[in-house]
């Protein structure tokens, strides 16, 4: 398995949580949002795998917790295209032909 956080704190909480379940499961810092992180990430995957991605499981989203009232046209707006564009891109940077190459 592997995995990745927006920080190092988050990222060696999250390892180590996976680790004491006896998972094997390897990660880095990324944040899927931004295009040169999923590069980066799609690297770490291919070479830790040897090129090969079995399967993506994809958590991108963006969560601010407040009353729904609370939120602006705006502001939902924002937080629904930013979730679509780290999915679209980070699914766009895992097709099959880029990671096997």
């Amino acid at each position: 398995m592997y995995t990745c956080a927006r920080s190092v704190a988050d990222l060696e909480e999250l390892l180590g949580h996976c680790k004491a379940q006896g998972w094997d499961v390897q990660g880095c810092v990324a944040d899927v949002s931004k295009a040169d992180d999923r590069q980066n990430l799609v690297a770490a995957v291919s070479q830790a795998f040897g090129g090969q991605l079995t399967v993506l499981f994809n958590n991108v989203g963006t969560n601010i917790r407040k009353p729904t009232e609370e939120y602006t046209q705006v502001g939902r707006r924002g937080e629904f295209w930013g979730a679509v564009d780290g999915l679209v891109g980070w699914c766009s940077v895992c097709s099959w032909s880029r990671v096997l190459r």
